[in-house]
């Protein structure tokens, strides 16, 4: 049995640019390598880009180095908060070259019961309920995970896999690749292995 994997773990040491590294990753997939701030010839985007799923603490630490690697022409999309997500639509999600956000924010109430509870009208939060509710054209409803990420990017790996309402909160997503950065992975537990 064979299986095409896209992704992995980045388990560099701390400060040995784990953050550079998949920003300049993000960079080229939207503009093409050497050409970091220019839109391609024909005027194509990738849609629904990257969603980084990053611990509270190192959200401004993040914007400061998306600030600091990335031109100004690349839009970001931040949502940690209830106020983040009142006036988003999922067209501006997908929309969005990068959408910053937190397990926390994925957990919330105002997430959770005001936008995905709403949007699938009761129906349980699963992969396939998702899925169908995304191939509707009339959805406004900012759902994450119904977006086809081309890449989610999740910093603290190794605290995910310690958490099993994180890891069925990350299994809801569809993204093409999964990476999972982290200086202290520990890649020998069951979670981690899954």
């Amino acid at each position: 049995r064979e299986a095409h994997l896209v992704g992995g773990v980045c388990a560099d040491g701390l400060g040995k640019g784990k953050t550079a590294t998949i920003l300049r990753l993000l960079a080229e997939t939207l503009h093409g390598a050497g050409e970091s701030c220019a839109l391609p010839m024909d005027g194509s985007r990738y849609a629904g880009n990257t969603l980084f799923i990053l611990p509270l603490n190192l959200i401004s630490q993040w914007k400061t180095e998306m600030q600091k690697f990335l031109c100004s022409s690349v839009r970001v999309l931040t949502l940690v908060t209830a106020k983040d997500i009142r006036e988003v639509s999922i067209a501006q999600l997908a929309d969005a070259d990068a959408v910053v956000t937190t397990f926390e924010f994925l957990r919330s109430p105002a997430y959770v019961k005001q936008v995905v509870e709403h949007a699938l009208g009761g129906r349980p939060r699963e992969r396939a309920v998702l899925s169908g509710w995304a191939r509707r054209t009339d959805q406004t409803q900012p759902v994450l995970e119904a977006v086809a990420w081309r890449r989610i990017v999740v910093d603290e790996i190794h605290q995910v896999f310690d958490s099993p309402r994180d890891l069925r909160a990350l299994r809801l997503f569809r993204p093409r690749a999964l990476w999972g950065l982290s200086a202290t992975v520990e890649i020998h537990t069951d979670a981690a292995q899954h």
